[in-house]
Parts: structure tokens; sequence; C-alpha cells
């Protein structure tokens, strides 16, 4: 009776919606790894699918605490699709140790809750409505790099730099993205005894999403 009652209160919306709905899903993936004595290299690629989960397909007024807005599904989203690749390269030399990582996704029929001024928040204080929509396409980048440098038996040192970018179709920033991120770890270890002091932060977010209701973000060491 209570997912009847949650289906009539969606067809305020969606007047021509189903009680059910079948999807098939596909993926695939191919890897190609090379390795010499020094370093070793691996190519990716990938397919995938994925169906919109019940709040995106059916929710009705959730609010979510993290960004303040109600959210209503939407049970006529599409399968969102990704075409992945991504590439990894780890070199070693003696006391040193590098790693570096990139990959890219082509999400089609992107899902992503979009804001509707039209329609007013149940929840006291949210901050308004969003009702999930599929964009025809997204962009992301994520890359890493970090090393390892062995100062003696008892010392070392580790940094780290990870970026992430995303695009929407119309070239707008997505929301909820971390901007340049490091980390910087000094450890010292004995048979019995560890210790390690680290340094982690993010830099100033510029690549922030208006259009999707997010703010500007500073740099925020941790």
């Amino acid at each position: 009776m209570k997912n009847q009652t949650g289906l009539e209160s969606l067809r305020i919306f969606y007047p021509f919606i189903s009680d059910s709905k079948q999807r098939i899903l596909n993926s695939f993936s191919a890897n190609y790894h090379k390795k010499t004595a020094t370093a070793d290299l691996s190519f990716g690629i990938g397919y995938g699918e994925r169906a919109p989960s019940v709040s995106e397909g059916y929710g009705f007024f959730l609010f979510n605490s993290f960004d303040g807005y109600d959210y209503i599904g939407n049970p006529a989203l599409k399968k969102e699709k990704s075409v992945d690749f991504s590439v990894k390269a780890n070199f070693e030399k003696k006391k040193l140790k590098i790693s570096a990582e990139a990959a890219y996704f082509h999400l089609m029929d992107y899902i992503i809750g979009e804001i509707n001024p039209a329609i007013s928040p149940m929840t006291i204080g949210a901050n308004g409505v969003r009702v999930y929509n599929s964009l025809a396409y997204a962009s992301i980048f994520k890359s890493t790099l970090n090393s390892t440098y062995t100062l003696s038996d008892q010392i070392s040192l580790y940094t780290a730099i990870g970026l992430i970018t995303v695009r929407e179709v119309n070239g707008a920033n997505l929301p909820l993205i971390s901007p340049l991120s490091y980390q910087i770890q000094v450890s010292y270890k004995l048979p019995t005894f560890n210790s390690a002091i680290q340094l982690k932060g993010n830099m100033e977010q510029t690549s922030y999403s208006p259009t999707y209701g997010e703010d500007k973000t500073h740099h925020l060491p941790s």
C-alpha cells in the first residue's frame, strides 16, 4: 500500500508512468599490461551501463541534507552509459618510486538533479527542489601523480597530487567535484615503532557550478 501511495503521488508530475520497468545492462572491459625491470605500463578501455537508482527514478520530495534540496525522481530516465579510457605507469629505481595515472570517462545520458524553480519544496528551510534529468553527455577527467623517496632505512617521504575536471554537454562545470588536492607525508619506522607527519589539503575551487546551486569554496588544508 505504501509503494502504491508513493507511485500515485509521483503521477502528479508523470501521469503516464507504469508500476514496473525492466532493463538489460551491458558492460565490457579490456586491459593491456607491459612490465620491465624498472617500470610497468598499462592501458584500459571499458564500457558500462547503469540503471537509475530507486531515488533517481521514483523519489518523491526526498530531502538531501548535504545540499539542502528536496529531490523528485524521474521514471522516464534512460540508462546511463559510460565509455572510459585509462593509462597507468609506475617507475622504480633505487630509492625513488613514481606512479602516474589518468582516466577519461564519457558519460551519455548522465543523470543529475537539476534545480526547478517552478516547484516549491516540502521540507521547511530547503533551498529548493531538484528534479532528476538526463544530460546528453558529461565528461570526467581524473589524474594522480605520487612518489615515494626513501631517505634512509627509517625515513621516507611521500607526495601526491590529484586533479578531477568534469564538464557537461554545454561546457558548464558539474557540482560536488573536488579541486586540486595534495598530500605530503614524512614517515619514520623502527622495528617496534612507527610514526608519521602528514599534510593534506585542497587548493581553491575555481571550477564551481553556480548553474547547479554551488558556491565558491576556498583553500582548506587539513
